[in-house]
């Protein structure tokens, strides 16, 4: 349940020089639908969620399938021992962008890959202004891809390829938008609000104007 779901990553796949039976970790990986799609793909691949429901939901589709729960904060694999790390449409949600940033590339080797797709601030001029969206709202942590690539250096990464997939994300709500009557009350379930009117409308007008985006990203550990 993400913008792009499994084309994204079969994209990200594509653009990584990753060798037979490489060790691919999905932090975040929910119910596990991308370590599943590793596998049959010939990787090493394991997954890790804190959520133990979710994990459950994935071992109750297929009962072999690799998972642990642990945080992306705090990852419990040594240094330098994977191959790729994949973060589809997590880092947005965690508490420590950076934290989950270093921990991939602490057990990352050398020239590593790092798989990132989330959402983005596709306004700049409107960055703040997502800062004043409620706590828990995933787009109150997003940010503009000069930010994020920020980030991503401050952390030890180098950029390989970035592509919008803005498309992706309204597809999704498209897909969505019958099981919450209306695009405003997706968004606000989204956001987490209380159900004031006014809340809800403030933060739609906040949505409107920082123009929330989707993007699949590739690094490498520098």
């Amino acid at each position: 349940m993400r913008p792009g779901g499994l084309a994204l990553t079969r994209i990200a796949l594509s653009r990584c020089c990753f060798g037979p039976g490489a060790r691919v970790l999905d932090v975040g990986c929910g119910s596990a639908a991308t370590v599943e799609f590793l596998i049959d793909h010939s990787f090493n691949a394991l997954g890790v969620d804190p959520s133990v429901m979710a994990l459950r939901r994935g071992l109750k589709r297929n009962t072999t399938l690799p998972l642990i729960s642990a945080e992306g904060e705090f990852l419990p694999f040594t240094d330098s021992t994977w191959d790729g790390v994949f973060l589809e449409c997590v880092l947005s949600s965690t508490r420590d962008m950076g934290k989950v940033l270093g921990e991939s590339r602490r057990i990352l080797k050398s020239k590593g890959w790092l798989v990132l797709s989330d959402l983005y601030v596709t306004n700049p001029g409107e960055a703040n202004t997502v800062r004043n969206l409620p706590h828990g709202c995933c787009l109150a942590s997003t940010m503009t891809k000069d930010e994020l690539l920020g980030k991503l250096n401050a952390n030890g990464f180098q950029l390989a390829f970035w592509e919008d997939h803005s498309l992706a994300l309204k597809t999704f709500i498209a897909r969505l938008v019958f099981s919450y009557v209306s695009t405003e009350k997706f968004w606000s379930r989204i956001g987490q609000d209380n159900g004031d009117p006014a809340d809800i409308r403030e933060m739609n007008e906040t949505i409107a104007r920082v123009k929330p985006g989707y993007f699949l990203l590739i690094a490498q550990k520098a």
